[in-house]
């Protein structure tokens, strides 16, 4: 069964562990492009082993190789074998010299598995562990003593007793959980033993800074996880700068980011009418954010700015249902001044406006929205910026709070024109002329 999802389990395991199962056995060839068991697979099943160490006595070509990888499955399929040693090849030593019923019925299983008398050299251990436990392969890391660097990435330590010698290994026991995991059973490599399984390759590696809102990028050459060399690239391109914010966006979310908070005032106008809006909403967003790839390659990080998320949301709706959006809910008003004010459609007081009292004089009915069904909020502002009033009926305002504010704001900005009739004089911005 190629998809086991499919099997009537009475409990189904868990999607991540599955998963990684799956991702397991695909690294060691046990399937065809088909998803049907390969060769190899084929191989593996009739094995009574874990598919590790199935696959290490399947795909065993040498004489020497089928002989080793024979003997470590045995020993390493029943705990206790060969003694305690980490270092698997002094514990294939001893489980070689082992007499006990025990040890004798595993080393002629082994001898059934690979058609050869168990003994030889030593010295392919590691090797042929490497084979099945590629993402096994580690690297001391620098300057921490007794831990390496795994190259399907994380790290484990050495045990405290009987210090590694060798500066690559390949792991085949390990205990704990990630993060702190000891090794508990290793085969040692030489570099060229571990570049001859995972052939060392250069990539780029980014990560986005929010405090400078750069990606910081660097060319690196590794295996698999562990790093060789490093180069830094003080200029990394769009397609760089957009894989890092995207990440970094996966993983924090969407708020993460300040500029993309700029979505909710187009969702807040979005939410006020029955439409389409699926294509602007988060969990549409957050599902997939190759949109944000698109605006970082093709605008750069600089280019990302609250107008261009706005935009691309609005064009990403259906032409009815944008049209229907902007003329309802705009996202300026125009004051009586022939200015364009921005529309905050996201606070309490939503939707709202803020000009200055002179910048209203003259208009008598209020503004409304969304064919004349929603007020617009109005946040007056004296000359110096400050809120002074809050009305969503101007013409009321005008014949009632207006004349205590006029008394207050008079006196405070005498250069300014203050009319006791507001609703039939001129919306101005300018302080009145020299001498008046």
């Amino acid at each position: 069964e190629p998809d086991p999802r499919a099997l009537p389990f009475l409990e189904p395991p868990p999607d991540g562990p599955l998963d990684a199962a799956m991702d397991m056995l695909e690294r060691l060839r046990a399937f065809d492009e088909g998803g049907r068991l390969s060769p190899v697979g084929r191989k593996m099943a009739q094995l009574p082993l874990p598919p590790r160490l199935a696959h290490m006595v399947a795909t065993a070509e040498t004489d020497g190789e089928k002989i080793l990888a024979a003997e470590l499955a045995a020993m390493l399929s029943e705990r206790g074998i060969g003694g305690t040693s980490t270092d698997l090849a002094r514990r294939l030593s001893a489980f070689r010299r082992d007499g006990s019923g025990r040890a004798k019925a595993l080393k002629a299983q082994a001898k059934r598995w690979s058609g050869k008398a168990p003994g030889g050299d030593l010295s392919g251990v590691g090797p042929g562990l490497a084979r099945s436990f590629p993402d096994r392969i580690a690297r001391r890391v620098e300057g921490e003593d007794g831990r390496f660097r795994m190259a399907g990435g994380g790290s484990a330590r050495g045990p405290r007793e009987g210090k590694i010698g060798s500066d690559w290994i390949v792991i085949a026991e390990l205990t704990g959980r990630p993060g702190s995991l000891t090794i508990t059973g290793y085969g040692e490599l030489t570099q060229a033993e571990a570049l001859a399984v995972i052939p060392a390759r250069e990539r780029v590696l980014a990560s986005f800074d929010p405090k400078s809102g750069k990606v910081r990028a660097r060319r690196v050459k590794g295996v698999g996880e562990i790093i060789l060399s490093e180069t830094p690239l003080p200029k990394p391109d769009r397609a760089t700068e957009a894989n890092a914010l995207t990440e970094y966006v996966t993983r924090e979310g969407l708020d993460a980011l300040d500029v993309l908070k700029a979505r909710k005032a187009v969702q807040a106008r979005a939410d006020r009418l029955a439409g389409g809006w699926d294509a602007i909403k988060d969990e549409h967003l957050s599902q997939d954010l190759g949109w944000l790839a698109y605006l970082v390659e093709t605008h750069g990080i600089a280019g990302l700015t609250p107008g261009r998320i706005k935009a691309y949301l609005m064009d990403s709706l259906d032409w009815s249902d944008r049209e229907r959006l902007r003329q309802a809910f705009p996202d300026h008003w125009q004051s009586p001044m022939g200015r364009q004010v921005p529309i905050d459609y996201e606070g309490e007081r939503a939707p709202l406006v803020q000009v200055r009292v002179q910048e209203v004089f003259g208009l008598t009915r209020h503004p409304m929205l969304a064919e004349g069904r929603i007020p617009l909020t109005l946040e007056l502002l004296s000359p110096a910026g400050r809120v002074v009033a809050v009305t969503k009926d101007l013409p009321g305002f005008w014949s009632g709070g207006y004349s205590d504010m006029r008394k207050d704001m008079k006196g405070r900005y005498p250069k300014h024109p203050w009319p006791e009739n507001p609703a039939s004089a001129d919306a101005t911005l300018r302080a009145k002329p020299r001498g008046t």
